[in-house]
């Protein structure tokens, strides 16, 4: 879902929903998802929602995203216990050499 205003609320009754990309939308906080209990992807890409200690109470996530979050500094709520843990890949992609500085 991408920069929707209004009616947003719906979002609770879809309880069968797995996966969610939020983008470029602002939520006071993840209250909403809460009846989201399949949800097992998040994504939050975008937007402004900084109040995440609802987080570790949403759906079955084994997955999260959080991307260019203006206002996000308090990151506690992604750092507890239950939180969903994806590593990282570091490095350049497979199949491409890494530059070289001379």
């Amino acid at each position: 879902m991408a920069k929707h205003a209004r009616g947003f609320e719906v979002i609770s009754e879809l309880t069968d929903l797995e996966a969610l990309t939020l983008r470029s939308v602002t939520l006071d906080g993840l209250d909403l998802l809460l009846p989201l209990e399949r949800l097992t992807i998040l994504d939050l890409k975008l937007g402004g929602t900084h109040d995440l200690t609802q987080l570790p109470k949403v759906g079955r996530l084994r997955y999260v995203e959080l991307w260019m979050i203006r206002g996000l500094h308090d990151l506690d709520a992604i750092a507890g216990p239950g939180t969903p843990r994806v590593p990282v890949p570091t490095g350049p992609p497979q199949g491409r050499p890494a530059a070289v500085a001379t």
